[in-house]
């Protein structure tokens, strides 16, 4: 007669395991997706600082609306990723 029971004590449920693994899979994806869109936002966050800092090291050399835009964008981006 074969064993049902696996080292611990617990019964061999391929089922269950396959089940478990599946959704070890979709968290783990999940986690991938959300770390590709924090990157993502952290990107653009960047490239939005950037801007910001361009405009006020060279503000002698862009207008008022230059800044007020740059500003604009950087809040933009922080709302809304």
């Amino acid at each position: 007669m074969a064993n049902d029971f696996l080292s611990g004590g617990q019964p061999f449920d391929p089922i269950r395991d396959a089940l478990e693994n599946v959704q070890r899979i979709n968290e783990l994806a999940a986690a991938k997706a959300r770390i590709q869109q924090l990157e993502e936002r952290n990107e653009a966050m960047r490239e939005a600082g950037d801007e910001i800092w361009y405009v006020l090291r060279h503000a002698d050399k862009v207008t008022a609306e230059d800044i007020m835009n740059a500003c604009s964008q950087w809040a933009d981006k922080r709302r809304h990723g």
